[in-house]
């Protein structure tokens, strides 16, 4: 055999012997169907939502067998993107409550203690952004909160109409598109939605769990479906008296 030859031989073999691992890697978004909600991770590995995680992701059970079924590191957090099919895909998550211009008795409040925000109807327009957060969902979504120093994003409360006092809170984030993926679906039957809500004079969609349809029993442990005005039903920790 010539040198030729054999250096050519050499690079075939080094090349097949690199780029099969063995595994499905993925690299676009698209690639990752397991489940709905699932998107392509910086290692190349496809993860799905799942809230029990502190990152709100878990590694699918098609990649690496060596991650499989454990939750994603905050270190491979972040869609690969890169897929123009993905820009439209959490199109349409805004709620709409059947209202015409009406508001709720709402506000929230965010970590940093800055103002409040009035929950708008549905003849708001969102000025939040147009695609994803991108961010992990808060290791604190959907907890317990009085206060805007417990939430690493917002504490948004329940306004009594007749007292207008607080009667339950839970921490949502600033801004959602598609609901699974930035809020992350606790899996007990209540539907996770982007629902406008004003603050700091910016409307935008923010986290709810919607009980409509479910009641209490699909809200977690320790929250309650509490009936808001002209709007969605929504899961809330009620205020201890």
């Amino acid at each position: 055999m010539s040198w030729r030859a054999g250096a050519v031989l050499i690079g075939l073999l080094s090349l097949t012997g690199c780029s099969n691992p063995g595994y499905f890697v993925c690299t676009l978004d698209s690639e990752c169907t397991e489940a709905d909600g699932s998107r392509c991770e910086p290692s190349g590995a496809c993860s799905i939502p799942d809230a029990s995680c502190p990152t709100g992701r878990r590694y699918g059970e098609l990649g690496n067998p060596s991650i499989a079924g454990q939750c994603v590191p905050a270190d491979d957090i972040g869609s690969t993107g890169s897929d123009p099919t993905m820009a439209t895909a959490g199109a349409s998550t805004g709620s709409s409550d059947g209202s015409s211009g009406s508001t709720t008795l709402m506000s929230s409040t965010s970590s940093s203690g800055q103002g409040s925000s009035t929950e708008a109807g549905s003849g708001s327009t969102s000025t939040g952004g147009s695609s994803s957060t991108g961010d992990p969902v808060p290791r604190d979504m959907w907890a317990n909160c009085e206060s805007a120093a417990e939430c690493s994003e917002l504490c948004a409360p329940i306004i009594d109409l007749v007292s207008q006092d607080p009667i339950a809170h839970w921490c949502t984030r600033f801004e959602c598109e598609d609901p699974v993926i930035d809020c992350g679906d606790p899996g007990t039957g209540a539907v996770p939605d982007c629902l406008p809500l004003e603050f700091d004079g910016k409307v935008a969609p923010r986290c709810i769990l919607d009980c409509t349809e479910s009641g209490t029993a699909g809200c977690p442990e320790g929250m309650e479906c509490f009936d808001v005005f002209m709007s969605p039903s929504r899961c809330a920790h009620p205020i201890s008296e």
